[in-house]
């Protein structure tokens, strides 16, 4: 089924379908880390603060599967788990500029061009062409705080698929699923399907 545009939409849809996970009360500190993590990740989509979804990972990261009181449980906590890391990523590269490129560092403040006559703007420069500068320097520095964060939360994904899921054929078939219906670039589907075991 087609996924909703917004990532953290596409979260809840999933987490909607999961069953009986969504219905147990109360709210364990394991439930919390959860909730955290949407939380944070919706406040990333709303002002693109990186620090915003790398505080969601480490959130993520701190679920632990053992404190589940049964396999069921266990499962279920599994699932959502995975479906919050899945969502995280896609985030994160809806987020990243293909066109960036770390080596084309902005220039901000540096001294306009003389004229041809040898004159030079007023000091300060030309305040939209200041305002410009500014926002390029910021978009820079974003995408290279996504950029330093894309890796670890990859590598953090795949840990999860090799400790959390085991040899069993349902066991893939249920991190394969997901992975699949997640919407993420084909060459980091891959590579979370290799993690697995899931590839072809």
């Amino acid at each position: 089924m087609p996924l909703p545009t917004r990532p953290t939409l596409w979260l809840a849809a999933a987490l909607a379908s999961a069953g009986p996970a969504a219905q147990e009360p109360p709210m364990t500190p394991q439930d919390k880390l959860l909730a955290d993590t949407v939380a944070l990740a919706r406040d990333f989509e709303a002002d693109g603060n990186p620090q915003q979804l790398r505080a969601a990972m480490l959130a993520l990261q701190g679920v632990q599967l053992e404190s589940a009181a049964s396999p069921a449980a266990r499962q279920a906590l599994r699932r959502d788990v995975l479906v919050r890391w899945l969502g995280l990523l896609r985030i994160l590269e809806r987020a990243r500029d293909p066109a960036w490129r770390a080596e084309q560092v902005p220039i901000l403040g540096a001294d306009p061009p003389a004229a041809a006559d040898g004159s030079r703007p007023p000091a300060g420069g030309d305040p939209a062409q200041q305002a410009h500068s500014r926002r390029q320097a910021e978009h820079y520095h974003r995408q290279l705080q996504l950029q330093q964060l894309d890796g670890p939360m990859t590598e953090r994904v795949e840990t999860f698929l090799r400790s959390a899921y085991g040899f069993a054929p349902a066991e893939r078939n249920q991190a394969r699923e997901l992975i699949d219906k997640a919407g993420l670039a084909a060459p980091r589907q891959a590579r979370l399907l290799q993690a697995c075991y899931c590839g072809d």
